[in-house]
This record gives structure tokens, C-alpha cells and sequence, in this order.
């Protein structure tokens, strides 16, 4: 996998998958995945299921992960209401009120 390719990848991996950054077959990716202290962290999601947080494995290989590149930045769309108070509303709420 070449640096893009690494960036690219989303915050949590499957063993496998990181198995295949470290240039592992899946059976060793199993391997270090089960070995405390070994290159290929986990995390348990679940009962069943490990998931290897992708900073922490390129960090134990000695590559910073920048993460995914987005084309536009995450932002929250600001809510803008256009309400205008008029007379009658004062009267609806004094009937529901």
C-alpha cells in the first residue's frame, strides 16, 4: 500500500485488513492481532467482533495517520428561521395559551 492509500483508510480496520498494511498473510495478521503487545492492536466491539483502530497500527509501524481527506470541510448548516411577529400572533397564543 503506498502513503494515499494508507491515509485513506477509515478510523477502524478489520485484522485482515491490517494484516495486508504490515504485509502479512491473514493467519499471521490472527497471529499478532492475538499477541498482547504486538503490532496489530484491537479493540473488541461487541462479543465477537475486533476491529484495529487504524492510527494506532500505522503509529506502531512509524507513520503518522492524517486520516481521510475530505473534499469539503464537515460543517453544521446554520438554521435560519424567517418568522415575522404581527398582531394576530399575540391572539393565537392568548387563545392557546
Amino acid at each position: 500500500m503506498n502513503y494515499d492509500e494508507l491515509q485513506s483508510l477509515p478510523a477502524l480496520i478489520s485484522i485482515p485488513q491490517a494484516g495486508e498494511v504490515c504485509g502479512f498473510g491473514r493467519a499471521r495478521a490472527y497471529q499478532e492481532a492475538q499477541r498482547l503487545g504486538g503490532i496489530i492492536p484491537t479493540i473488541s466491539v461487541g462479543s465477537r467482533r475486533r476491529l484495529v483502530p487504524t492510527a494506532e497500527l500505522l503509529r506502531n509501524l512509524g507513520i503518522e495517520y492524517v486520516g481521510p481527506h475530505r473534499s469539503q470541510p464537515a460543517t453544521t448548516p446554520s438554521i435560519r428561521r424567517s418568522w415575522r411577529h404581527s398582531p394576530d400572533d399575540n391572539e393565537r397564543v392568548a387563545r392557546h395559551g
